[in-house]
Parts: structure tokens; C-alpha cells; sequence
């Protein structure tokens, strides 16, 4: 990326995708928001998959079931992410016609954003892989559908970069 032009560079307001966007796009400011932020969990934010099981087996069970229109307890469901997502998106393109803008966010801000260009309902948010440190590019022409350039792509990254 670096023979890329990027003109604005904006981060979710979390410390690791921001200190990410600030060692990759060095030589750019980067803004931040929390509307890149990922999906608040709410009470299960911060456990471990097993721990949820232990303590929150009911509410896990029914959210899993249906993630389209079940709220994590205390927190966010699949569509609210995805409108905070797509609200964030529709102001970016809009502020910044004919720039290159990199985002710098989480896997399921990221998911939702590919879903929305390869035209995928949410129901195909957890098929669609995004690995740590993936790089995607979309580009978004006036009058034609945004085109998936990149996606998942984590070749820059050594071997033992790579997290499956």
C-alpha cells in the first residue's frame, strides 16, 4: 500500500485498530470514531465462548439462533451494527467523492461493509472470512455498484503473521 495515494485514513476509536492505522498510514492523520467500533457484546464482552456457555447459556443460545434480530444481553444485535455500519459508510462516500479513504476497523464492521458491496444479506455475515490484518479493497465509482477489488487478502503478512 505504500505507492497507494490514501487521502483521509479513519479508525475505529479502539486502541489496537487505531494503533494499527497509526503504524500503517504513518504519514497520514488518522480520525476516529467509534462507529467503526465492533459489535457491542455487551455482557458477553470480554469472556471466553466457554465462559458465555457457563454463565449466559440461555441468552447465548437464542442470539446464536438468530442473529438477525436477537440483541446480545445489554448490547447489540446484528442489524443494529449493520445500520451504525452502513450510516457511517453512506456519510464517508458521501464527504469523500473521487478520494481514496482506508478504514481501519474490526472483523465484523468489516463484514458487514462486504456483505452490503457483494450484495449479500446478513445472513451470510459470519460465511464471509476476514482473517486478522486483512486487507480489502472496494471501489466505489459514481453510478455503478461498488466493486470488491481485494478482499481478505493477507499476503503482505509473513506466515507466522497470518491467523486462521
Amino acid at each position: 500500500m505504500k505507492d497507494m495515494r490514501i487521502d483521509k485514513v479513519i479508525s475505529s476509536d479502539l486502541a489496537r485498530a487505531y494503533e494499527t492505522a497509526r503504524i500503517v498510514f504513518r504519514h497520514n492523520s488518522v480520525e476516529k470514531t467509534a462507529d467503526l467500533r465492533e459489535m457491542n457484546f455487551g455482557l458477553f464482552e470480554g469472556l471466553t465462548h466457554e465462559e458465555i456457555i457457563k454463565k449466559y447459556q440461555k441468552p447465548y443460545k437464542e442470539w446464536i439462533s438468530d442473529l438477525e434480530r436477537v440483541k446480545t444481553p445489554n448490547g447489540e444485535g446484528l442489524r443494529d451494527l449493520s445500520k451504525r455500519i452502513e450510516d457511517r459508510l453512506s456519510f464517508i462516500l458521501s464527504q469523500y467523492r473521487d478520494k481514496t479513504v482506508a478504514l481501519v476497523s474490526h472483523s465484523g464492521p468489516i463484514r458487514v461493509i462486504l456483505c452490503e458491496a457483494l450484495k449479500l444479506g446478513t445472513e451470510m455475515f459470519w460465511q464471509v472470512e476476514q482473517q486478522f490484518g486483512a486487507l480489502n479493497v472496494i471501489e466505489y465509482a459514481a453510478g455503478s455498484p461498488p466493486a470488491v477489488v481485494r478482499r481478505n487478502d493477507v499476503s503482505h503478512l509473513s506466515s507466522e503473521e497470518v491467523v486462521l
